[in-house]
C-alpha cells in the first residue's frame, strides 16, 4: 500500500529574510517535536534602480530626479538593473548625447552585466536613507508629496484618514494595520509643527524596505 505524503510550510518573515521550514509526514498525526525535514532561506526580490526611482518620482514629483539619480540610479551595482546598450540612441557623441539618459550605463559597459535584481544589503539601505532624507528636506518635493494626500492645498495635522492615504502612496495594495497607524501617530506627537510631523512620517514610510519588494 502506497503511503500518502503531505507537505506543510511554516513561513517566518524577519525583516527582508524569509525562512521556510518544510515538514513531510504521512497520514498519521505529526508530533509537535518532530524535526523539520528541510529548511531554507529565501531571499525576496527587490525592485531595481528603475523601479525604485519610478516609485519615488511618482510620490515626490519630477524634481526628485536629481536626488534619485545621485543616490539610486547612478548606483547601479548596489540597486541592480542592467543597462542595455542596444536600447541606446545617440544624437551626438557627447556625454549627454543619448536621447534617453536612463539608457546610459553607469560606470561603463560593465553595468550591462549587472543582475536584474540586487540582494538586500546595508549599503542599499544606507543610500535609501540618504535619498529619503534629501527628499523630505526639499520643500519642492515635500510639497508634491503632501499634495497627493491634500489635493486642496491645505496641509492638515496627521490623523487616521490622512495617514492611511500616505501609507497607500508607498503600499497601494495594502492597508496599514492598527499597530502601524499607532506608530505613525506616536511619531507625529513628538513634534508640534505640522510640516515637521509629516516630514518624519514620510521619512519612516520612505525608508521602510517592504515597499521595495516586487
Amino acid at each position: 500500500m502506497k503511503r500518502k505524503y503531505f507537505f506543510f510550510a511554516f513561513v517566518f518573515l524577519t525583516g527582508l529574510s524569509t525562512v521556510i521550514v518544510l515538514r513531510m509526514r504521512d497520514q498519521k498525526p505529526m508530533s509537535p517535536a518532530s524535526p523539520p525535514v528541510h529548511a531554507m532561506t529565501v531571499t525576496p526580490r527587490l525592485g531595481d534602480r528603475f523601479f525604485i526611482e519610478s516609485i519615488l518620482m511618482d510620490i515626490f514629483g519630477p524634481e526628485a530626479a536629481e536626488i534619485t539619480k545621485k543616490f539610486i540610479f547612478e548606483r547601479a551595482t548596489i540597486w541592480g538593473g542592467p543597462c542595455d546598450s542596444y536600447e541606446q540612441v545617440r544624437i551626438n557623441a557627447g556625454p549627454d548625447g543619448l536621447t534617453d539618459p536612463h539608457s546610459a550605463c553607469p560606470n561603463g559597459k560593465g553595468a550591462a552585466s549587472l543582475p536584474m535584481v540586487a540582494t538586500p544589503n546595508l549599503l542599499r539601505q544606507a543610500y535609501m536613507r540618504r535619498a529619503c532624507s534629501a527628499l523630505i528636506n526639499s520643500t519642492s518635493t515635500m510639497n508634491i508629496a503632501l499634495s497627493k494626500i491634500f489635493p486642496k492645498g491645505k496641509t492638515e495635522k496627521p490623523e487616521a484618514k490622512s495617514l492611511v492615504a500616505a501609507y497607500h502612496l508607498f503600499h497601494p495594495a495594502l492597508d496599514p494595520d492598527s499597530k502601524i497607524l499607532d506608530a505613525l501617530e506616536q511619531t507625529a506627537k513628538k513634534e508640534n509643527d505640522t510640516l515637521k510631523q509629516w516630514s518624519d512620517i514620510y521619512f519612516i514610510l520612505c525608508t521602510d524596505p517592504k515597499w521595495q519588494l516586487i
